[in-house]
């Protein structure tokens, strides 16, 4: 009977969720949402796609075809529900950001939103820069971090892409890697319960905007995936093996001359293979020498082309010199030539000739090569929508130029050379690596990061050059939490990796052996709950002064508390800092932890309040070296040149904090010194941690 009734399921499934059993090798996608027939819909059927608060279907010029329009004062967006997520996810779209919009901060093109208040959203601009950012906000295990992203221009079309692989997400823009973090946490981890595009109408950051092909995937695409993504083509099969090898072939001479992947056939002509101090094995190219890769039609498709060279002095007579030739039919060739030496360094063009004309990417003078050290150069060659190739070159990890590449598809170039004879740039080469698949510019610097960053460095220890006055963190703000709820054995734990200078029988360190520990003396915005305006439960805090401005309460902010006592107590940290983002809300003009908007940039601490901030703050160093922890410094205003203010009139924000005017930080500093006075309390102010 159990047989009969799970083929009975398994039937009745199939049909629904035919998608999802799809070969392994597919990418199995879930949602397709491109407006094309004028109306907001999934075209799989599977996601429901609603369209809400007067967006609406448009004509695009640039997208060739309809698009979704949204409204920042109207909160217009796109909303999708459904059985959308999965740990091995991706979401793909096109997007830009109105010039109508207000140029603020924290708008939102992007969320995914849980109803406890956790979010993982794409934000095109930030008050921490220009930069466009994925945030991942999870409020059940107090994690807040971040992934930067390049600067998003308005009105632009972008491609985006974000991509879930268990614990790890990886940002594209543009069909490139702009970056990615490990988060510890999965999508399964989210409570999330809704997907908004172009805003997320529960919060107040809003934007104008527009959207397009929208598509969703059960699983975690690769980088050639994402690239056709962005050219709006058709999903290749994923480039990357299991072993995640991109690389087809590579010359590392450790065991001879020859591609170490027998991938490619190659000969060689008066070249030495040579023990380097730096790398081990070398090839050694004179003038008299070659070396030819013979690469077949592989410039047919997307490559990849690497290597790292080093030369002890580039001389005048180098110029006009050969460093590697690429060979095609009838004399057609491309070069990286000397065009110029100056000093230490040599200055480089690419050149190509084709047909009897040559053409020339241009001297690439903010790109030199150096003499002394190693240097890697790469050439990257990538298709067009329209199937042109074309060249990035990179010098050391950085975009040197860009050039129009070979139009002889059918006959590319199908060898390579290292020494042209009396043309020769000589030096050493080393790791040779052709991949088929065309690198990112992060990929590029990541190859450039594990293959020419070598370098040999003296450590002279008897010499000290500076001090170190302390390596430490701060408790702000999970320290409440974690110290309030975890189980003792876990505190214990968390406990000895901050503070413990201990190893274990082995040599291995029990922590990281913190030498100073900064206390967030709270405002009491945790008091104010939702009233306190403050989004993000997490970052509201206690505080020890009650509401009556004359007594106190010593249990207050009790979690931070016990990882303070553990410092000193237990590990006998030295340096205890005592800071502070908003002074407590008694004493503040609006009653808030944060300046309201439309107020003026300056404290939010009344006038009348400055010399009871300095005895608040007096009252709890007092009361702590009462219990035998000695506060070294206190750090009382933080970051004061950021604006801490909403940005509509009763909105939200993340955290506490308030800006201070050079005279109100002269004039605050000296109430808070007549009051340590008074107390008879020796220590150090901070005036301010600036933000960078």
């Amino acid at each position: 009977m159990r047989r009969i009734f799970l083929f009975v399921c398994l039937c009745f499934l199939l049909p629904i969720y035919a998608w999802s059993v799809s070969d392994d090798n597919k990418a199995k996608q879930i949602a397709d949402i491109n407006f094309e027939n004028g109306t907001v819909s999934d075209n799989l059927g599977n996601v429901i796609a609603e369209a809400l608060n007067g967006a609406s279907v448009v004509s695009d010029d640039i997208r060739q075809g309809k698009v979704l329009s949204f409204d920042a004062d109207l909160k217009g967006c796109l909303q999708l529900k459904g059985d959308i997520l999965s740990d091995e996810m991706t979401i793909s779209f096109f997007g830009k950001r109105e010039d109508i919009d207000p140029n603020a901060n924290w708008r939102m093109f992007l969320a995914l939103y849980a109803d406890d208040g956790s979010n993982i959203y794409l934000t095109p601009k930030t008050s921490w820069g220009n930069d466009s950012y994925i945030v991942i906000d999870n409020k059940p295990y107090s994690t807040y971090r971040s992934i930067a992203g390049e600067p998003l221009e308005n009105n632009q079309w972008y491609h985006f892409a974000i991509v879930f692989s268990g614990t790890r997400i990886r940002y594209y823009v543009n069909g490139e890697l702009s970056g990615e973090l490990e988060t510890l946490l999965k999508l399964s981890d989210f409570n999330i319960s809704k997907i908004f595009l172009g805003c997320n109408p529960e919060t107040s950051y809003s934007m104008s905007g527009r959207i397009d092909n929208v598509k969703i995937y059960h699983t975690a695409l690769v980088a050639n995936q994402i690239v056709a993504l962005s050219k709006d083509e058709e999903l290749p099969e994923p480039s990357v093996s299991e072993e995640g090898e991109t690389a087809y072939a590579r010359f590392s001479f450790e065991t001879g001359l020859e591609d170490d992947m027998k991938n490619i056939e190659s000969s060689s002509l008066n070249v030495e293979r040579t023990k380097n101090n730096v790398r081990g094995y070398v090839a050694d190219i004179k003038s008299d020498s070659r070396m030819s890769l013979q690469i077949g039609d592989l410039m047919k498709e997307e490559l990849s082309f690497s290597f790292v060279y080093f030369k002890d002095q580039f001389q005048d007579e180098d110029t006009g010199k050969v460093l590697v030739r690429f060979q095609g039919q009838n004399n057609d060739e491309a070069v990286l030539v000397i065009s110029q030496v100056v000093s230490s360094h040599a200055v480089f063009e690419f050149k190509i000739t084709e047909d009897g004309i040559t053409r020339t990417a241009g001297k690439m003078t903010a790109n030199p090569l150096y003499a002394g050290q190693w240097n890697s150069i790469s050439l990257v060659q990538v298709f067009s929508a329209g199937g042109s190739p074309y060249y990035r070159i990179y010098l050391n990890g950085a975009l040197g130029k860009q050039i129009a590449g070979y139009t002889n598809k059918e006959n590319p170039f199908s060898q390579i050379d290292f020494g042209c004879g009396e043309n020769t740039c000589t030096g050493l080469l080393d790791e040779i690596t052709l991949e088929r698949s065309s690198l990112t510019s992060d990929e590029i610097r990541d190859w450039d990061a594990e293959f020419c960053d070598f370098s040999e460095f003296t450590v002279c220890v008897d010499q000290k050059k500076q001090t170190i006055r302390n390596f430490g963190a701060s408790d702000g703000w999970s320290t409440q939490f974690i110290g309030k709820y975890f189980p003792e054995n876990k505190k214990e734990h968390l406990a000895e990796l901050l503070f413990s200078c201990d190893t274990l029988s082995n040599g291995t360190p029990k922590g990281i052996g913190l030498s100073a520990w900064r206390f967030n003396i709270g405002a009491g915005t945790s008091e104010q709950g939702a009233a306190s305006r403050i989004s993000d439960e997490t970052r509201r805090t206690e505080c020890f002064l009650n509401p009556d401005m004359t007594t106190y309460d010593w249990t207050k902010q009790a979690g931070q508390q016990w990882f303070l006592e553990k410092a000193v107590k237990t590990y006998n940290v030295p340096d205890i800092i005592g800071w502070q983002n908003s002074p407590p809300v008694y004493y503040t003009v609006r009653g808030l932890g944060f300046r309201e908007y439309g107020d003026a940039k300056s404290t939010i601490l009344k006038r009348e309040h400055f010399n009871d901030f300095g005895k608040f703050l007096a009252d709890v160093v007092s009361h702590f070296k009462e219990q035998g922890i000695n506060f070294k410094y206190i750090s009382p205003l933080n970051e004061p040149q950021w604006e801490w203010n909403a940005t509509s009139d009763g909105g939200v924000v993340s955290q506490e904090g308030t800006p201070w005017t050079n005279q109100e930080v002269s004039d605050v500093v000296k109430a808070i010194d007549a009051e340590f006075v008074k107390e008879v309390l020796i220590l150090s102010c901070l005036l301010q941690k600036l933000a960078l």
